[in-house]
């Protein structure tokens, strides 16, 4: 996707990096904040996986 990744904050860029060493080790605080903000798989119900069909199931 891509190889560097920049931060920013309020329109200040507050951290830029490689995209392995920024997921791996952020060094700002606001960069730790919003990796820990993003949804994880493991922490979806199995209900929050499934997908609902109106479509009627045919026998």
């Amino acid at each position: 996707m891509c190889d560097r990744i920049g931060v920013m904050k309020m329109g200040t860029l507050v951290e830029v990096g490689d995209t392995d060493r920024i997921f791996r080790d952020p060094h700002h605080e606001y960069t730790r904040h919003l990796i820990n903000m993003m949804p994880r798989v493991e922490n979806l119900s199995r209900s929050g996986l499934e997908i609902e069909s109106s479509v009627a199931a045919h026998s």
